[in-house]
């Protein structure tokens, strides 16, 4: 049976960038802009604070990680009040400075197929405390890998550090699955034992006729208790999660170019392409032949944000 987060990682074709690796002064901040990719903080010594407009201040301790799956404009900062200025100005510190806090600060960007929104089921901000990375053994791993190569770089260090992060990435979504924390989304879906086996299927064969009773028979349980249940740990009813999976494999597909609308469609569980189309708008916001001319047709050397990593002096 197939894997939902190995499917949700080939769908988004989410990929990990290393925007930062500073040590830094008792007072600092920085501005991370809004984005479609999802911004990610690692506090490898001291501390810092998480400043979102609309949310009280996030303190991480050492050891702690956030990430925030939507991307949006946030600050990190040495403290609640402390000013920012934007990341790209952040200026190297004097050899004599203290440097009592040491961040790391990358982001995960996503093909064009996830704006179809698979990120929807996760929280605004994922917090994994410094207590919960340090027990897992292979979240550590990691990240001890990270700032190996960052303090040793050897060759292809640069490459082997976007394959880590990738690597993190899901360790960070398992590891924030096992938290009493994780609560709704898809994420946490797979923890319930009325959901799980529901969700696999979904996953598995998206282009089946489901309906909510034959979801509800595979959980062994009523079709209302099924459906209450899908909504409330889900966001959102079960036909809904299942029509936004089917567009975001199909966007997926159309992104590759190389099957027609008709084959997309029955892919996806659609036997007329009326349908289909009228599905797909209805998810993505545009007919799928004009996404597909759209996002083909886009500028290659444009598609993709391009970062080099700002390494402390």
């Amino acid at each position: 049976m197939d894997d939902p987060l190995a499917d949700w990682m080939k769908v988004t074709r989410s990929h990990g960038t290393l925007l930062a690796s500073s040590e830094l002064p008792e007072r600092w901040g920085f501005r991370i802009d809004g984005g479609a990719a999802a911004s990610f903080h690692i506090l490898l010594r001291g501390e810092a604070w998480l400043r979102l407009a609309d949310r009280a201040p996030l303190r991480l301790r050492e050891g702690a990680i956030a990430v925030l799956p939507r991307g949006p404009q946030h600050i990190i900062a040495s403290s609640p009040e402390a000013p920012a200025v934007p990341l790209a100005e952040l200026g190297p510190l004097p050899a004599h400075v203290p440097r009592p806090t040491q961040l790391l600060c990358g982001e995960y960007s996503a093909g064009r197929s996830a704006s179809a929104s698979v990120w929807r089921g996760l929280p605004p901000v994922i917090h994994l405390r410094a207590e919960v990375v340090a027990g897992d053994a292979h979240l550590r791993a990691v990240l001890e890998l990270i700032a190996r190569e960052l303090s040793e770089p050897g060759e292809g260090a640069d490459p082997l550090i976007g394959h880590l992060l990738d690597a993190l990435m899901v360790y960070l979504l398992r590891a924030w699955a096992r938290t009493s924390a994780c609560g709704g989304g898809w994420l946490g879906g797979l923890s319930d034992p009325i959901l799980a086996a529901p969700l696999r299927l979904i996953h598995e064969r998206p282009e089946r006729p489901w309906t909510v009773a034959s979801l509800a028979g595979v959980a062994g349980v009523s079709r209302a208790v099924f459906a209450k249940r899908f909504t409330e740990r889900m966001g959102e009813p079960p036909m809904a999660y299942l029509r936004r999976w089917r567009m975001s494999m199909a966007a997926a597909l159309l992104e590759r170019g190389n099957s027609s609308l008709s084959e997309v469609a029955e892919r996806v569980g659609y036997t007329s392409e009326f349908a289909f189309n009228r599905a797909f708008k209805r998810v993505i916001g545009e007919s799928p032949g004009r996404w597909r001319r759209r996002v083909l047709g886009a500028d290659a050397a444009g598609a993709e944000r391009v970062h080099s990593v700002r390494r402390s002096p």
